[in-house]
């Protein structure tokens, strides 16, 4: 388990350690732009860096931020500082 990417956990693990149901895992993975990673099984899996950044859509969306704005907010802050500020 030394690669943080690799798809390793169901989705009911994610959910129980997140503590939400599989429909908000399904809306946040879609507004951050996840991966729909299946093991041979059909089974969507996440990888501990999904986990992470599922982790913090949960805690932008129990801030009362929309899927969308989650969405935006990510994005924004994988590019860096400064990027789609007005100067």
């Amino acid at each position: 388990m030394n690669d943080p990417h690799e798809p390793l956990f169901t989705m009911a693990v994610v959910s129980e350690l997140l503590d939400t149901n599989h429909q908000t895992l399904r809306r946040l993975g879609a507004a951050i732009e996840l991966g729909d990673l299946r093991s041979s099984g059909n089974q969507r899996r996440y990888s501990i860096s999904d986990i992470e950044a599922l982790h913090a859509a949960c805690e932008l969306s129990a801030q009362g931020l929309s899927p969308f704005a989650i969405g935006v907010t990510t994005r924004r802050a994988a590019m860096g500082p400064g990027v789609g500020s007005e100067e």
